[in-house]
């Protein structure tokens, strides 16, 4: 229990009292005969070496303790450091865990480029009520100074350039300094004090690892934000080209047949019939509407982006909303067959919201159907107690592996419409942000008429009460 020194001893003094008790002549330290001496002497070197073995495998198991125990501290430093959704949440707990097991009465956990401008972010210990507390860099103190080899780690002590009174820190005892680095970049400092004596080997050993593991996951906060800026830059870069794409023929094209039309009928050389002059007025008119959609469609991304779109809910009965839309599809009204169930419930919606998904998912099956294709709009209770409300066409469909992205901005997939422009893809994104504003969910497969089926699941009004 005692070492190897004390067990050496002992089997010293067993063999005194071997030869005091039964040696001849007893009671004496006296040998007699050569045998007695030859067991003596045999007990003596049987007995130093079994306490020398003891002796090692008790420094050999007090140090297998104490690695387990920088094992399990370190463990928990890094789970800690792991399980934490960000850094800050963390420290604290990390803190806790270095005043227990790192041999130190007080921690403090300071980030920034140099000791003076270290912003202290945890602090543990005696006295860790007063966060407003910090170590002062510029007193006496001892900094932990690393060699390559393993454990040859030192402290080295640093002395204050001027005399000054001491920080209410090193009133507590010696004060200790671990750099968090990330590279060869300071990034920290952890700080720490205890009244009497450095730390020992494992706890400066745990102090050094936990140094190092901080300013790993500080590293590793890095680079996930600068990939998510960097990503955040590459999405911008990609909306801006296929704005940009957009804008070259879904605005250019209407622009430019209006000006056409606009032109035909302001010039004085051509000569045209009222019906010719009502044919352009409806063309100029179509063209309007499709920029009128376009501006809407981009107005609205903005505003559900922005976070700034409020629906304002009302109970509403869904046809009321379907018909309309259907006929202010003009002469496409007449390839849309509606299936609304007479008892079907009314729904809780922002009106304005859910005539502008209508609009849209029909201009949409309208643009993919073509001018012969079958479009369908039919609605039906869901098994959650909502109701679904489905536009589907007979248009050529999307790739079941594009379904996921279909809603996403300017995300323009499948094989084309049926005029061969490919659109904005602004419309369905829409949709899903206004679907969501109001508390609904959107979906996309395939359709049983052969093209793209999309599902609205909107709040059904249960009755038994007013809308206040």
């Amino acid at each position: 229990t005692g070492g190897t020194l004390p067990a050496v001893a002992t089997a010293g003094v067993a063999v005194a009292l071997y030869n005091l008790l039964f040696v001849e002549p007893r009671l004496t330290l006296a040998v007699s005969r050569v045998e007695d001496l030859v067991t003596l002497a045999l007990l003596l070197f049987v007995g130093v070496v079994i306490s020398r073995l003891a002796g090692l495998q008790r420094a050999r198991e007090r140090d297998a303790t104490r690695r387990e125990q920088e094992a399990r501290a370190l463990f928990g430093i890094s789970r800690e450091i792991v399980k934490a959704e960000h850094l800050a949440d963390a420290l604290d707990a990390v803190a806790l865990r270095l005043v227990a097991e790192g041999g130190l009465d007080r921690i403090w956990i300071g980030l920034g480029p140099t000791p003076p401008s270290e912003r202290v972010v945890a602090v543990a210990g005696a006295g860790d009520g007063n966060r407003e507390e910090r170590p002062d860099p510029s007193s006496t103190h001892h900094v932990l100074h690393r060699d390559t080899a393993e454990g040859a780690a030192r402290w080295v002590r640093i002395h204050a350039p001027t005399a000054r009174p001491r920080s209410p820190a090193a009133t507590r005892g010696a004060l200790f300094r671990v750099e968090i680095s990330t590279g060869a970049r300071a990034v920290g400092s952890l700080w720490g004090s205890r009244v009497s004596g450095s730390p020992s080997l494992e706890e400066t050993r745990l102090l050094a690892a936990a140094a190092d593991q901080i300013g790993a996951a500080i590293g590793r906060e890095r680079l996930a934000a600068e990939a998510a800026d960097a990503e955040v830059a590459r999405r911008g870069d990609e909306l801006k080209s296929a704005l940009l794409d957009s804008a070259s023929h879904d605005l250019r094209t209407p622009l430019a047949t209006i000006r056409a039309a606009a032109g035909t009928i302001a010039d004085p050389a051509v000569a045209l019939a009222d019906d010719e002059r009502r044919a352009i007025a409806r063309d100029i008119d179509a063209e309007a509407e499709r920029l009128s959609r376009l501006v809407g469609d981009l107005l609205d991304m903005s505003r559900i982006q922005g976070g700034v779109l409020v629906p304002d809910i009302e109970i509403i009965p869904l046809e009321s909303i379907v018909r309309p839309a259907v006929e202010r599809l003009g002469h496409a009204a007449g390839q849309v067959s509606i299936e609304l169930p007479e008892d079907l419930s009314e729904v809780r919606v922002d009106a304005a919201l859910l005539d502008r998904i209508v609009a849209n998912l029909l201009d949409n099956a309208v643009k993919f159907a073509g001018p012969a294709g079958a479009i369908r709009v039919r609605a039906a209770p869901a098994l959650d107690g909502r109701i679904d409300l489905v536009v589907e066409d007979a248009g050529p469909g999307v790739p079941e592996r594009d379904l996921a992205r279909i809603f996403d901005r300017f995300a323009r997939l499948g094989p084309g419409t049926a005029s061969g422009r490919r659109g904005v893809g602004l419309g369905l994104s829409v949709v899903r942000g206004l679907t969501l504003a109001m508390g609904g969910e959107v979906t996309a497969t395939a359709s049983t008429l052969g093209g793209l089926a999309v599902t609205v699941r909107l709040n059904a009004h249960q009755g038994g009460g007013a809308e206040e």
